[in-house]
């Protein structure tokens, strides 16, 4: 082997559920919470000053295990040759590349990192969040509020360090949910969680203040992770030391679960909470809850994925379910401990042309979603990964079956992300369903050889995991250099949910550079594309292209360029987002070209004009008027 962290071919799979006494679970069953306040989106008319503290001082790496790694790591990538491995093997797919149909920039983070995330209601309320502080827009880019976690929270008092910030949306009570916590000490740790009283956000919500340090030891709450199923809701915490840091203080994981009506009610939280989750002696880290299909109201319990996310390398995966709920006084945990085929294992941080690096974190489960099918139940996850042939960071895409909707019926199986020359970060996928059945959309941060950071976006085929090309929702525009380390903080995670209301589409978001050092929110609509979709489609910022004029009366033109000979094939979308007509399909040369057409028969009217090579790739996707 060329070096020590290349990864050896695993020949066998196994599965091995967990003896009894191989985990340690605890759980304070039937807790209350009586509702803290109810406050409003609008703030009175309470001024955003928006402040922020930034410290100029580069800190000492706290030593640990981890740290260490991961200077291994970043003095073997700048000496190593890139050679075979064990890793999935390729599997060329045409398997359809997804389309952005809009996108716009969201918010600049206060915070560093900027922590991403989003949810979308059926009516177009989109509500997108950063350190520190959130916004709601309408889904053409509107802005209708901005507010800052601080301030949203000071009718209860002045709370420190506000961040993480979590957001989803119930299509079945149509209410939108806000998490996020503050403190950084087990004197000072707090958990908020709100629920909108209405599918507007920027009205009156229910606010419920939890203990960080529910246990009352020497720990507080950090890196939450929420889901919801139709009748509860599911939070995550990882409880840190005091004085400690995420790499070095990491000392046991807590799952709350939360009746949902009894907080869209405003009534006191009934909860349980689940604490000490082990294997063989030692915790587990970062449990990350698997998101349901909401619109399937069939799936019951509730799922949850671990890894070892600091291990060089590692083939286990944890698996917890928990059955019944805290209504029905049932609630029951069950553990599993899984193999899979192919090792993940800690990424190496990720190089800018500037010199300075991009923090990839940890190997964790950052998101995974259940989805029921003809075919079975399965959940698909994503976590940071090395890529063993290379040295270079990327993402891991796996699979897990499940019997009876419980247990799993085989070890996991997965594929590293083919990203050609791009390194990725920090994923997220949810499901998508479409006449021709399920496919996975997923978003990440990346960055290439050359370019700045930004954020891509590809899809995968639910059954056989089959990949399509990778697309950029938002190219950067500049280096990340938001602190006085060569190492920047590039996000702890990103955001990408179904519209259920349309269920071909989803909304991500996610980061890029901007010229000034910083880095905003990039939030962009997308869709499958392995059938016509069912919605308004809007202009892609995918490729280069010049189309005039606009409106057009009688014939349009597009003038674009090819760095490569391909066969293109053109085809326009009405305003409702199916086919209108299959143009053209050509075979055109390297550089600059212009293709036209009539327009004069066409009704009245806003079109898509798509372009894609034989292989699915997009060209460019502009958007026209017919008069």
């Amino acid at each position: 082997m060329k070096h020590q962290f290349l990864f050896l071919i695993l020949s066998a799979l196994f599965l091995f559920p967990a003896e009894a006494g191989s985990q340690e679970i605890q759980c304070l069953r039937n807790q209350k919470q009586a509702r803290t306040a109810q406050l409003s989106m609008s703030g009175n008319g309470t001024p955003e000053t928006a402040p922020f503290v930034e410290s100029l001082t580069v800190q000492p790496a706290p030593f640990s295990e981890q740290s260490n790694r991961k200077q291994a790591l970043s003095e073997l990538r700048k000496n190593s040759v890139n050679s075979p491995a064990a890793q999935p093997a390729s599997r060329a797919s045409a398997y359809p590349t997804p389309l952005i149909t809009q996108g716009f920039s969201g918010l600049n983070a206060n915070g560093i990192p900027n922590d991403n995330h989003l949810a979308v209601s059926d009516s177009g309320y989109l509500i997108s969040v950063v350190n520190t502080n959130l916004r709601i827009f309408n889904d053409t880019g509107s802005l209708i509020r901005f507010r800052t976690l601080t301030n949203f929270v000071t009718p209860l008092g002045l709370f420190i360090n506000n961040s993480d910030p979590r957001v989803m949306y119930d299509p079945v009570a149509r209410r939108f949910i806000l998490l996020f916590f503050s403190g950084n000490t087990s004197t000072n740790t707090n958990i908020f969680i709100a629920f909108s009283q209405q599918e507007n956000p920027d009205g009156n919500w229910n606010f419920y203040r939890l203990p960080g340090n529910y246990l009352n030891d020497t720990t507080w709450s950090d890196y939450p992770i929420v889901t919801i199923n139709r009748n509860e809701l599911f939070m995550s915490f990882n409880h840190l030391a005091d004085g400690q840091g995420w790499q070095t203080g990491f000392r046991y994981s807590a799952i709350w679960q939360i009746d949902l009506q009894s907080a869209y009610n405003g009534d006191s939280l009934e909860f349980n909470f689940w604490h000490g989750m082990a294997h063989q002696g030692k915790p587990v880290w970062s449990v990350c809850p698997v998101q349901d299909d909401l619109t399937d109201p069939n799936l019951t319990g509730a799922h949850f994925l671990s890894v070892r996310p600091s291990a060089a390398q590692n083939d286990t995966l944890f698996h917890h379910f928990i059955s019944g709920t805290v209504a029905a006084g049932n609630a029951a945990y069950h553990f599993q401990v899984l193999k899979n085929q192919f090792a993940y294992g800690l990424p190496p941080n990720v190089p800018q042309t500037n010199g300075n690096w991009l923090a990839t974190n940890d190997a964790r489960v950052l998101c995974a979603v259940r989805n029921s099918s003809a075919a079975g139940t399965s959940i698909h996850y994503v976590q940071n990964s090395i890529l063993p042939a290379q040295i270079r960071a990327g993402v891991f895409h796996g699979k897990l079956s499940l019997s009876n909707d419980t247990v799993a019926t085989a070890p996991p199986s997965g594929r590293f992300v083919e990203a050609d020359s791009l390194e990725l970060a920090y994923p997220s996928l949810c499901v998508l369903k479409t006449a021709a059945g399920t496919s996975l959309m997923f978003t990440a941060s990346a960055q290439g050889p050359s370019g700045f950071p930004g954020t891509v976006a590809w899809a995968a085929s639910e059954q056989t995991l089959d990949q399509s090309p990778l697309v950029w929702a938002k190219n950067g525009e500049g280096f990340i250099n938001a602190t006085s380390d060569s190492i920047e903080r590039w996000g702890d995670y990103t955001g990408i949910q179904t519209v259920y209301g349309n269920p071909s589409a989803a909304w991500l978001a996610g980061s890029y550079g901007v010229s000034n050092g910083r880095y905003n929110t990039w939030l962009a609509r997308v869709i499958s594309t392995d059938t016509t979709a069912s919605s308004v489609w809007f202009e892609s910022p995918t490729a280069n292209a010049l189309i005039y004029p606009v409106p057009a009366a009688e014939r349009i033109f597009v003038e674009f360029e090819l760095q490569a000979p391909q066969t293109i094939s053109f085809k326009l979308y009405s305003s409702d987002g199916r086919t209108a007509l299959e143009i053209f399909r050509h075979d055109c040369p390297v550089g600059k070209s212009k293709f036209s057409f009539q327009t004069n028969e066409l009704p009245t009217g806003q079109y898509v004009l798509d372009a894609r090579t034989a292989e699915g790739i997009p060209v460019f996707s502009r958007k026209l008027l017919c008069k």
